[in-house]
Formats: structure tokens, C-alpha cells, sequence
């Protein structure tokens, strides 16, 4: 392994991709590392932020979507050098953990915060711009994810896809919720039941089983803060907030009357 290490790091400077002298590369090496290192530091810090104190709510929820869309955009200008996964003991530059831990932080604080009434536009906008960012990565990442077989093929690009896809999905949901100025439309609707709903990981979500509103005749399970859990009871009546969405995605949220 230490001999492999070596040999592709003499691959990698001796590259006249990245520099027609050596000086010139170690210089554009050195200083993309230092970039990468820094992107991945400020991925790290952004998901704390997220998790634990997302204030103000707009600027936490864009920079968790931003990051990757930068690392994306470094990837693709980087001619091969810069990684999406990291390998143990690679000379290469990796943005891993931009790629990886912010979209894992946005879709906590999605499905914690946001209850979306309507995910048709949701897919929509995930199946029109899954292809072009997967296009983008295995364009920019110059043979990163070349298969040698076909069964190779059959696991990484579907992974990829849903990998993709996943970040789509809820940064899509993040912008049409955080963004939308609409007015919402009020609607009286039944408690049937409250559940506390704790994952594995530690997370906590307070939920809420409504009757038939508006033009909604199934029951509803929508999530709620702590306090407002508490303070509803079994059997009351609460307002159902109706609102249209930035990108047109219905969406719904609770107070009481």
C-alpha cells in the first residue's frame, strides 16, 4: 500500500495537467489541497450549525446546499484532481465530506421542520437536475467512477443517481419552504392522536395525526415544536396553514386557534 502511495503520488506530480512545470504543479497541488481542506472544514462547521442552531434559519439552510454546489463546480473545473471519495492514504484531493455530511444535516432539518403537502414538483425537480449534476461529477472527476465490469456499473452509478437525487430532493424542499412569502390559507382540523416518534440516533419528533380539512380527506400526519406538542390535546381543534411554495410545493404547518 505504501509503495501504491507512492507511485501515484509521483503520477500525480509528474501530470502536466495540473502545470507544465513541476514548480507550477506543486504550486496548483498545494494550493487545491489547502482549498479542499478549508471547503471540508466549512462542511463540517455547517452541519453543526444546522443541527444544533440554525440562526438565521435562511442563511444556515442555503449554505448546507451551497457547499456541495461549490465543491461540485471545483470538481468539475479541477481536471481530475480533486476527489469525490476520499481514499485512505491518497495523494489526491478529496471534498468527501462537503459532498456527504451537509445534504445528511439538510435532510434532518427538512424532515424536522418542513410537512409537505403535495411532493409531485418535488420529483419533478429532482428527476430534471439528478442527470445533469451526475453528468457533471463523472465529466469533472476524469475516470474517478470508470467501471471495469459490468456489475461494477449496476452498483456505483445507481448509487450515485440516488445519492444525487437525495440532495436534489430535500434542497428542493429547504428552498420552496424557507423562500415562500405566500399567504397561507387557514383551514380547522381534529386531532385524532399525538405520538413522540425518538430515532436511534437521538433525535426527537413530536407528531400529529389530523382528520379530513379543506380538500384533504385522508387523515394528515404532520410534525410539531415540543411546546406546541404539549400544549395540544387529543380531541382539539387546531388551524392547518396551507401555503403554496417558492417552487410551487405545497406545504403545511400548525397553530393553534
Amino acid at each position: 500500500k505504501k509503495q501504491e502511495s507512492v507511485k501515484e503520488e509521483e503520477k500525480l506530480y509528474d501530470d502536466q495537467t495540473y502545470g507544465r512545470t513541476s514548480e507550477e504543479r506543486f504550486e496548483n497541488i498545494s494550493r487545491t489541497k489547502q482549498i479542499t481542506k478549508y471547503l471540508n472544514y466549512s462542511a463540517w462547521a455547517t452541519a453543526a450549525w444546522l443541527w444544533f442552531y440554525p440562526r438565521p434559519y435562511e442563511i444556515a439552510t442555503m449554505a448546507g446546499i451551497i457547499l456541495p454546489v461549490i465543491g461540485l463546480f471545483l470538481v468539475f473545473r479541477s481536471k481530475g484532481l480533486i476527489k469525490i471519495i476520499d481514499v485512505e492514504n491518497s495523494s489526491y484531493p478529496s471534498l468527501s465530506t462537503t459532498f456527504s455530511i451537509p445534504p445528511i444535516a439538510l435532510m434532518i432539518r427538512v424532515l424536522y421542520d418542513y410537512d409537505v403537502l403535495e411532493y409531485s414538483n418535488v420529483w419533478l425537480y429532482t428527476l430534471l437536475l439528478t442527470p445533469i449534476i451526475l453528468l457533471m461529477i463523472l465529466k469533472g472527476t476524469k475516470g474517478e467512477f470508470q467501471v471495469k465490469n459490468k456489475l461494477e456499473g449496476i452498483i456505483i452509478y445507481p448509487f450515485l443517481a440516488i445519492t444525487i437525487g437525495l440532495f436534489t430532493f430535500f434542497s428542493s424542499i429547504t428552498i420552496n419552504c424557507t423562500f415562500d412569502e405566500s399567504t397561507p390559507e387557514k383551514f380547522e382540523a381534529i386531532v385524532i392522536e399525538k405520538e413522540v416518534s425518538k430515532s436511534n440516533k437521538g433525535g426527537t419528533r413530536y407528531l400529529l395525526t389530523l382528520g379530513p380539512w379543506g380538500t384533504v380527506t385522508e387523515e394528515t400526519e404532520v410534525s410539531v415544536s415540543k411546546s406546541q406538542f404539549e400544549r395540544i390535546e387529543d380531541g382539539s381543534s387546531i388551524n392547518v396553514n396551507l401555503k403554496k411554495g417558492f417552487l410551487e410545493i405545497p406545504w403545511i404547518f400548525i397553530s393553534t386557534i
